[in-house]
Formats: structure tokens, sequence, C-alpha cells
């Protein structure tokens, strides 16, 4: 549904493989596990500022047929923000509503109606996955998955792990012995201080 109208994405598809189930491309339609469970695609997006740490705010938005859009396709849209296409939403189905009063026009209407239902019922996830990119998000891979957590489990585990920060032990210099203390002072005062006797004296 998405393949060729969507912009492109920030990393060349890689091959996933759900877990327990055969290769499959990311890109691909919607297939079926080998339990017979449909696969879902997922389009993976991360915000402008890039993903936080944890991937908190990195979003799943998958590509299916949503039920709530059906029912309320205006509302539905609004919830998510998409202002553009929920109010063109609402005034078509006003619009619709308006239509079938008027005499011997009731089925037109409706039709208009279930027209308006169906096609935010299939592409309601489109609509807001393409304005997330308007606004800055980047649609950065495509992963086909039974379902949301094997979904995440397969984009989360290809990342690059990080790289462990070095270790730099920090000095508590209220802690040394006297006379370390006072090493530590003569180099803060600008002369050197060798073992136990610096070289203004003293221990």
């Amino acid at each position: 549904m998405l393949q060729g109208r969507g912009p492109r994405t920030e990393n060349r598809h890689r091959n996933r493989s759900a877990p327990g189930g055969p290769r499959s491309l990311d890109q691909g339609h919607a297939g079926l596990t080998p339990s017979g469970g449909a696969l879902t695609s997922f389009i993976v997006l991360t915000p402008p500022q890039g993903p936080d740490r944890d991937h908190a705010s990195t979003r799943f938005v998958a590509d299916r047929f949503t039920w709530l859009g059906f029912l309320f396709p205006a509302l539905w849209l609004l919830v998510g923000r998409c202002w553009l296409a929920g109010i063109a939403t609402l005034l078509a189905q006003g619009f619709a509503v308006w239509l079938g009063d008027q005499p011997g026009l009731f089925w037109a209407g409706a039709l208009m109606q279930f027209g308006i239902a169906l096609l935010i019922g299939l592409e309601g996830r489109h609509i807001r996955m393409t304005t997330l990119v308007r606004r800055g998000w980047t649609l950065c891979d495509v992963v086909t998955a039974p379902d949301l957590a094997t979904a995440e489990t397969i984009y989360f585990s290809s990342l690059p792990a990080e790289a462990p920060k070095p270790f730099v032990p920090v000095t508590d210099w209220n802690k040394l012995s006297p006379p370390a203390q006072r090493s530590a002072q003569g180099f803060a005062h600008g002369r050197p201080a060798l073992g136990l006797f610096d070289i203004g004296g003293g221990r």
C-alpha cells in the first residue's frame, strides 16, 4: 500500500526475519507465518531531533486497516493531529449528510459516507505517516512482523551497539593522606613537591 508513495528511507531496507518464521523482505506485502498468522509491515519513524537514547520517541506505524478510522474518520484523523486531512474529511462527511437529506438522494449520501469511511480505514495510517514526515520525522526502516512487539525486537536488535565510554577516575582531594595533600597543594601553587619532603620544607 505504501510502496512507491512514501519518501526515501534513511537507510536501505534490510532483510528481516520474524523469530521462528521464514526470511522475508521488509518492503514486501504482508504474508503469513508458518502458523497461519498474518504478517504486517511496520513503518519506523524517528523524531526530527533524532531518536532518544532509549528510543522512547521512535514510532511504529502499522500498514493495515484501521477500524477506528473507518467508524470515526474525521475524529480519528483529528486525534492523530492530521489537521488538514481531518478538517477536509469532516467537511466531506457534512456534505454527505446534507446530500442524503435531499429528496431522492438518500442512497447517494449513504454511499458517499461509506466511501469516505472506507478510504480513511484503508489509507488513514498512511496519512498519519506522511503527516509526520512533513513535520520533519524520518522514515528510517520498514519491518515485517506478526505484531508490534516482534517488530520492535527485530528493529532494535539490528541497531549498532553503543561503544562503552571509558571510565575516567575522579580523585577526591579531600580524602588524600596529609603528605599527598601537601604534594597536591605544591603543584597547585606552581612549585613541585617530591616524595614526603617538598622544597619548602615540612613533611
